[in-house]
């Protein structure tokens, strides 16, 4: 795996990732991860630049969420849409396919009900705040083999 000058471990684990537009149509090449959020397995889109994990509505009807349990009520923009939810608690787990799998907290937005038809066809996104910021990760652009590193933070 990858270490760091100390010989401490940076990442323990390595999956690979899909390299490909989300949406049809789109030009944008995205990198996408299969996780699991609370046992359910889901298509991610890496998202450096958002916040939480955002749940699509697909994934989050499997997941059953009560929004009387939440967090937080709160809204999002996504592509210029806002999308009214609720925030929850779950655990996210990258499973390796060399080295140990990690499974992590992180919270989730939860897109209410009704914003189902208007998300349409978008996937599920890993944003850094408050969820990859809970981990160490390393990605390899190799167009051959593309892998994402990842590891628990000390």
């Amino acid at each position: 795996m990858l270490f760091l000058r100390n010989g401490e471990p940076f990442a323990t684990g390595v999956m690979d990732y899909e390299y490909h537009p989300i949406t049809p149509g789109e030009i944008n090449q995205r990198i996408i991860l299969r996780i699991t959020v609370d046992d359910i397995p889901a298509l991610a889109v890496l998202d450096t630049g958002g916040p939480y994990l955002i749940v699509a509505p697909a994934v989050a009807d499997r997941l059953g969420f009560d929004p009387n349990s939440s967090l937080e009520r709160t809204n999002i923009t996504i592509r210029g849409d806002k999308y009214y939810g609720n925030l929850h608690r779950v655990d996210v787990k990258l499973s390796a396919t060399e080295g140990t799998s990690t499974t992590f907290q992180s919270t989730a937005f939860v897109p209410d009900a009704d914003e189902e038809e208007k998300w349409g066809n978008l996937p599920t996104f890993l944003g850094i705040e408050k969820c990859l910021d809970r981990i160490r990760f390393a990605l390899d652009p190799d167009p051959d083999e593309p892998k994402f590193y990842f590891g628990a933070l000390p």
